[in-house]
């Protein structure tokens, strides 16, 4: 005969049904995770970006948009989202040089290229004098200059895209993971905002690069050492930033710290 004072929670006891499904989705969760990882790994964007959105959406549908699983599948997928990108605009940056140096340059494309830098991680000095090379160019070569120029901006249309969907995702992420206040969560929240900072290093916007940092070393400071090697890291990133957005002096401060 059961004991009448003792009463069992059912409420804190899941289902059969629940537990059932919970049972059916974790293999695929691990699965997904460890194709995702390996992609990731390999350098194969695509591959990672597909495993690891299915695997964020999979973790919202089983333990809600709210839950640090899902925080963790969208880091995960706005990462490999980041990388892809990345690994884009060096592309495009590479093709850029290639038609500079064999006169395929739209007017446009020539513009664009003789200016400043369109990413923080590429360096265009000692390009080509694109005006000799367009004087010395074939008119008969107009019409596919012209061709290329729209494939151009249309990857370059692409890469924004890319780097635009990073930020949503990461964004994401920072604000289900600034919701814990455990060392653990808050650490995890600090390395979402190094990957927003980076895409907005990417994106050029300095000024939104330099907020994520800061806040970033602001979280780390509270649960890391002073000689911890993450603190140098982020001190330098943050430089970085400073410089790109012509704040030299406050840069030059920064760097004292990364030594």
């Amino acid at each position: 005969m059961a004991d009448k004072g003792k009463q069992v929670d059912t409420s804190q006891v899941p289902d059969s049904d629940a537990q059932s499904a919970l049972a059916a989705v974790m293999p695929v969760i691990a699965d997904l995770l460890e194709t995702g990882t390996r992609a990731f790994a390999l350098g194969e964007w695509e591959d990672a970006i597909d495993s690891f959105g299915q695997l964020a959406s999979i973790t919202e549908q089983t333990f809600g948009s709210e839950s640090p699983r899902y925080a963790d599948g969208l880091v995960m997928y706005g990462r490999a989202l980041l990388q892809h990108a990345i690994e884009q605009n060096a592309l495009l940056a590479e093709k850029t040089l290639a038609d500079a140096a064999t006169g395929n340059l739209g007017k446009e494309d020539e513009e664009d290229a003789a200016g400043a830098p369109t990413k923080a991680n590429i360096n265009f000095e000692g390009e080509p004098d694109f005006r000799q090379i367009e004087s010395l160019a074939l008119e008969e070569g107009a019409s596919s200059k012209g061709k290329e120029a729209d494939t151009g901006e249309e990857e370059e249309e692409e890469e924004e895209d890319d780097f635009a969907a990073a930020w949503d995702v990461l964004d994401l992420a920072r604000v289900i993971q600034a919701k814990a206040t455990d060392s653990k969560s808050q650490l995890k929240y600090a390395e979402t905002l190094m990957l927003l900072g980076d895409v907005s290093m990417e994106s050029e916007n300095f000024a939104q690069a330099v907020k994520d940092f800061s806040e970033a070393l602001q979280v780390k400071m509270q649960y890391l050492d002073d000689s911890n090697r993450e603190l140098a890291e982020l001190y330098y990133k943050l430089a970085l930033a400073h410089e790109y957005n012509q704040e030299t002096a406050r840069a030059l401060e920064l760097m004292k710290d990364v030594q």
